[in-house]
């Protein structure tokens, strides 16, 4: 994958470059700085302050020096046609220096930008592919294709605030198109989620600064901490009292629900969450989130409650296979919540990822090979999807069809990442299991070369020697 690099991330050859084309631009010699940051950006594709002074030159070349359009247009389709050949060719970096050639002469081409954004997404450069449909956007805010883009691309990388914004522009356009419709929900749905995350954060950087302070303040905080108990105890009683006089308030369900939650009480807080469902006429992912939550602790509580009386039971044998049974019944629940979610989001491939990884730690690899082969398509979980769906045809036995998944994520890992040596692990298990020692042994020493405490890696090329 392709990272994010600032300024001190880069080497010493390249930040000088960038300062260069930084002062031709000050300079007002903006044809010479966009050749020097081209330069820069086709070395180093995810130095960010330099892809930003490209563009920003980019624009105000097109706008104080507009070229002949017919001359324009084919300069640009040239450098298009070479990025497109070396995109299907897989030569991504070749591929990636033509759009970038094309961009300097036109910023504005929306060709040009759309396959910026697919050889982005070769390069497994989310970051980028954001970026260049929300250029995209500045150029066509209207255009419907860049906002559906855009909106997917948010989505792709769990930024539910900005997905929600561009599809609530999309509903406006279309306001009778259910799938449209669904896709707001499940926007609207997955912002929540995030702002509540953003909230979990904000406590828990809040209880990390205890490590830096005194003994005293320590203790006062634990004062404070007691306070705040008492405190959602008396919430709790005044939102109960407020249910009263509005049984069906969803704002006051979801308070209670959290209320109790966070007390640990999750009976009453999975019956909150449970009415608010009832209540709601949209389904409200975090609630069914919070729902799960409560009803998995209280399975929990009980194999816990179980496990630290079977020491003196009497009836070892009853209370272990009753153990055995909640936590069939802990993945049964799991399961079930995401086989839910999936059913309402059919489109929402984070959710199938989920429920594959689900279907795969219960060894149910058809369900779980279904599910991964949809959820691959999702740029976040490409590979992922691909390493799972080879470790499900290794379970199977079927070893040639393992081998052509493990291979596709050696070949779209550049670097040696910690997916592709997990690729590499399992591509030479598969190797040995189809008797060809010497792919095997390929797989097993490109790991050792890297890494020679990876899992059993060195007693598996040892054993080759």
């Amino acid at each position: 994958m392709l990272e994010k690099k600032n300024i001190h991330d880069v080497s010493s050859q390249i930040r000088t470059i960038y300062n260069k084309g930084v002062e031709a631009a000050n300079k007002n010699n903006p044809d010479y700085a966009i050749d020097l940051l081209k330069t820069v950006v086709n070395m180093e594709p995810g130095f960010l302050s330099a892809r930003k002074k490209l563009r920003s030159l980019e624009k105000d070349k097109l706008s104080a020096k507009p070229i002949k359009k017919l001359f324009r247009l084919l300069k640009v389709k040239k450098f298009i046609k070479i990025g497109q050949l070396n995109l299907v060719r897989k030569k991504y970096k070749d591929a990636y220096a033509a759009v970038e050639e094309a961009l300097a002469i036109d910023v504005k081409n929306l060709s040009a930008l759309n396959l910026l954004a697919e050889v982005a997404k070769a390069l497994e450069a989310p970051f980028i592919v954001i970026e260049t449909y929300e250029l995209a956007q500045e150029f066509y805010p209207e255009n419907i294709d860049v906002l559906r883009k855009l909106a997917n691309a948010y989505r792709d990388n769990k930024m539910g605030v900005m997905e929600l914004r561009i599809r609530q522009k999309l509903i406006k356009i279309f306001p009778d198109d259910l799938q449209v419709r669904a896709e707001l929900r499940s926007a609207s749905a997955a912002a929540t989620l995030e702002k509540h995350d953003a909230e979990d954060i904000d406590v828990s950087h809040n209880i990390g600064k205890f490590k830096n302070i005194d003994e005293t303040e320590i203790l006062e905080q634990k004062e404070r901490i007691v306070h705040s108990a008492d405190n959602v105890q008396k919430l709790i009683g005044k939102y109960e009292a407020d249910l009263v006089d509005d049984p069906d308030s969803i704002t006051l369900l979801r308070k209670l629900g959290e209320l109790y939650q966070k007390s640990g009480i999750h009976g009453k807080a999975f019956e909150y969450f449970k009415k608010f469902e009832e209540v709601n006429d949209i389904f409200d992912t975090t609630i069914d989130q919070s729902m799960e939550k409560s009803e998995l602790a209280l399975i929990e509580n009980e194999i816990n409650g179980l496990s630290k009386d079977i020491k003196d039971s009497s009836a070892k044998a009853a209370v272990t296979e009753k153990i055995i049974q909640l936590k069939r019944q802990l993945d049964d629940t799991r399961q079930a919540y995401a086989l839910k979610r999936v059913k309402l989001y059919p489109n929402n491939l984070i959710l199938r990822f989920s429920l594959a990884v689900i279907h795969w730690e219960q060894k149910e690899y058809d369900l779980a090979i279904e599910q991964f082969q949809l959820s691959q398509e999702n740029l976040q979980y490409h590979i992922s999807s691909l390493l799972f769906l080879g470790r499900c045809f290794l379970c199977k036995k079927q070893f040639d069809i393992a081998i052509e998944q493990f291979k596709k994520v050696v070949v779209e890992s550049s670097t040696m990442t910690k997916q592709k040596m997990e690729a590499l692990y399992y591509l030479g298990i598969a190797y040995e299991n189809m008797n060809d020692s010497l792919n095997a042994m390929g797989c097993f020493k490109e790991i050792y070369s890297t890494q020679s405490t990876y899992k059993d890696i060195a007693m598996r090329v040892q054993k080759y020697y």
